[in-house]
């Protein structure tokens, strides 16, 4: 179990009900490199909601022991996803997010959805 909690933003509607897409970025980059792109697609489609998250060791997730793994990594964000409660209905990650995003998807994922991995 990891030691610290990833950083993330949650944009959209509040309800727990609500389909998420977790959005995670690539290496030097945070949650916020999405906040855009996020934000238009959820006026495009406000049934959903979105999650930024900020992998161990980039923007405010800060504290974390190593291995700092892509497995780590996709165990940090199933920890996430338990404590906001929210079965991810889609993931998208952006290069390393990419690794993690399939890892997650791999070892974790009970309904998912949609699967994005660019770059």
């Amino acid at each position: 179990m990891a030691n610290a909690q990833l950083n993330y933003e949650v944009l959209g509607p509040a309800d727990a009900s609500v389909r998420r897409i977790f959005f995670v970025h690539g290496i030097l980059g945070s949650g916020r490199n999405f906040a855009g792109f996020a934000r238009r697609l959820l006026r495009k489609r406000p049934d959903l909601g979105a999650v930024l998250v900020d992998l161990r060791a980039h923007g405010g997730s800060h504290g974390f022991a190593g291995p700092h793994s892509v497995e780590a990594c996709a165990l940090d964000l199933a920890e996430l996803c338990a404590h906001l409660g929210y079965e991810p209905y889609a993931l998208s990650g952006h290069s390393f997010g990419g690794k993690v995003v399939a890892q997650y998807a791999k070892q974790y994922a009970a309904s998912l959805n949609h699967l994005f991995v660019l770059d």
